[in-house]
């Protein structure tokens, strides 16, 4: 996991160096808030939301003038349809950075303490996606892409954080989802409730491995096919008595 470790270390480094500079116009996202929970599945990329920004050609010319300030071997920068994307190359490290933007993300602030002492740097307050949001967008981003490192995720936040969806996000993302394969684009409470204990029903153990070696400790994998579909099976079986609950 050496090579892990080093890329890691390198995306630490960048998360501080993107979040001193653009402070609150710059939210984590994705598997980095994660690792700053202790998680132990790694992360391979930075994924940012920049805000209040209305378009990514607005945000690409600082974004790139931002990471320019970074030390590296060399920077690719490029704003596509979805998101801006950066390629850092350090030696052999590829670090890739997202960025997507919003007038708005709720949001929270978090130290970078125990993820920055694993790797001899300095901790720094950043600003993270509030939980909550977080976990009903990667509810959404499962639906449309169908992987293991997504359940795994939706197993941490709902079984070890114990979080719960935001029910205004949730119901916004099923409502307009972009699933890679020919599935439906939008998807109901109750359908999303009978997928996911459907997927963790049938939670396929070698494939499980084969997705998640290179991103999970070999030791996490022991007993990890049943803690994930107790987890995910009580939480699916939730879903609708916590819709309900909430508009009431």
């Amino acid at each position: 996991m050496a090579q892990n470790d080093d890329l890691e270390d390198l995306l630490v480094r960048l998360m501080h160096h993107v979040c001193e500079r653009l402070t609150s116009k710059a939210i984590v996202k994705g598997g980095m808030v994660l690792r700053l929970l202790d998680c132990p599945r790694n992360t391979n990329d930075l994924d940012l939301v920049l805000v209040p920004y209305g378009s990514k050609k607005d945000a690409g010319p600082m974004f790139q003038a931002m990471l320019e300030s970074f030390q590296c071997s060399s920077l690719e920068v490029k704003v596509h349809s979805t998101a801006i994307r950066a390629i850092v190359r350090e030696g052999r490290l590829v670090a890739k950075v997202e960025a997507s933007v919003a007038m708005d993300c709720p949001s929270i602030a978090m130290s970078t303490a125990s993820l920055a002492a694993i790797h001899s740097e300095l901790p720094r307050i950043v600003r993270v996606m509030r939980f909550d949001v977080a976990l009903s967008n990667k509810l959404g981003a499962w639906l449309e892409r169908g992987l293991y490192r997504d359940l795994y995720d939706i197993f941490y936040w709902t079984g070890i954080q114990k979080t719960q969806p935001h029910w205004p996000t949730l119901k916004q993302r099923l409502a307009h989802l972009k699933p890679r394969r020919d599935l439906p684009k939008s998807c109901t409470m109750e359908q999303l409730a009978q997928r996911l204990e459907h997927a963790a029903t049938e939670l396929d153990e070698s494939a499980l491995l084969q997705e998640l070696t290179t991103t999970l400790p070999d030791s996490e994998f022991v007993g990890l096919v049943p803690r994930m579909r107790s987890v995910l099976v009580g939480f699916a079986q939730r879903i609708p008595h916590m819709d309900q609950d909430s508009s009431g």
